[in-house]
């Protein structure tokens, strides 16, 4: 009798399939982008959107070298350590994007390209560029947003990064507020609360909207 120890496989298809569970809105696959660049050390974000295209672009660290491509951008689920992020924990976010349509990511030296609905589990890459600064991240959408859609996206990443204390715009329109500049009825080592009378209870995690609770 012989014994062996072998490790169990994912099949490629449960990873397309998790990466596209997980994008359930689009403002939520951006607010990813955000967190990372947050991450990353950016000191601002910018978000260009149109009806066919956005663009996330922020001055934060991005990708040193090959060896964090493969390890960070290329490798699905590989953990943060303790006190490398604010955000992260899996690395699994980027998947989102990846959802909503053909991506390129550029930073360093290194252009990234990533379609999978065409391509599937695979990217380009391209190296040896004119050095860029930060990341910039270009989305393709494989389906078009309306006006309407463009507004609500809007809207939805308004909240979404409110009290983030560094500036993120959208459209060339400031976003976000540094929560330290506002008056609040309430502040302690943990918290600032503001306390009304009228909607819903709105909570907020390092800047980052997390749900909303009835009044009652």
């Amino acid at each position: 009798m012989a014994t062996a120890t072998k490790s169990l496989k994912t099949h490629p298809n449960l990873l397309v399939s998790v990466i596209r569970d997980q994008a359930t809105h689009l403002w939520k696959a951006l607010l990813e982008a955000c967190m990372n660049s947050v991450d990353a050390g950016a000191t601002g974000i910018t978000i260009e959107a149109t009806g066919g295209r956005i663009i996330i672009r922020d001055d934060g660290k991005g990708f040193s070298d090959t060896v964090e491509i493969d390890n960070f951008f290329a490798t699905f689920g590989t953990p943060h350590k303790e006190g490398d992020a604010t955000f992260g924990r899996f690395r699994m976010g980027r998947g989102q994007l990846f959802s909503y349509g053909h991506n390129a990511w550029r930073t360093r030296t290194f252009l990234l390209k990533v379609d999978i609905d065409t391509n599937g589990l695979t990217y380009d890459f391209t190296d040896e560029l004119e050095p860029f600064k930060g990341c910039e991240i270009i989305i393709d959408l494989y389906r078009e947003l309306m006006p309407e859609d463009l507004r609500q996206l809007e809207r939805d990443m308004m909240r979404a990064v409110r009290y983030y204390t560094i500036p993120v715009t959208f459209n060339d329109k400031q976003i976000s507020t540094d929560p330290a500049t506002q008056s609040w009825d309430i502040e302690t080592e943990d918290a600032f609360i503001k306390l009304s009378d009228k909607g819903s209870l709105e909570i907020f995690h390092l800047g980052t909207f997390i749900c909303e609770v009835p009044a009652y």
